[in-house]
């Protein structure tokens, strides 16, 4: 009897991949959060202007696949503990969304749309949910 590796972590990490070259590319500093270590983000991301660390970090949450988008908008489903999480966080918190079919990504401000109302915490809906823009679109241009 053989091993065997699921492809949706095939898919998971093709969408890393696509959001670490974007970050790469610009100059900046990418760590990967190993899968036995994420308990929330997957990676964080150390900003560079040209060749200058900015000292600013940014935590990342990442998810790929056909699952988490339609043809307007991407989801990110997640927990009650997970909101908590990224609420509390130091960190600004970013959510990126792969979408295979465009080969393209698009993100929001997790924190942002957790907002400051203890209801969304205690009641949900625990997805993230957002619409596919030109400003929401994660490209070199706009990273």
């Amino acid at each position: 009897m053989g091993t065997t590796k699921l492809k949706s972590s095939a898919m998971a990490k093709r969408g890393v991949n696509y959001v670490r070259n974007i970050i790469e590319s610009s100059n900046s500093i990418f760590h990967e959060v190993h899968q036995e270590n994420d308990y929330g983000n997957d990676a964080f991301v150390e900003l560079v202007d040209e060749e200058d660390v900015k000292g600013i970090t940014v935590a990342l949450q990442i998810k790929s696949g056909k699952s988490f988008c339609t043809n307007k908008s991407c989801s990110i489903p997640t927990s009650k503990k997970h909101f908590e999480y990224w609420k509390s966080h130091s960190l600004p918190v970013i959510g990126i969304v792969y979408d295979p079919d465009e080969d393209a990504a698009y993100w929001t401000d997790i924190k942002y749309h957790i907002g400051s109302e203890q209801d969304v915490i205690n009641n949900g809906p625990y997805t993230v949910t957002f619409n596919k823009t030109e400003l929401s679109s994660f490209t070199s241009k706009n990273f």
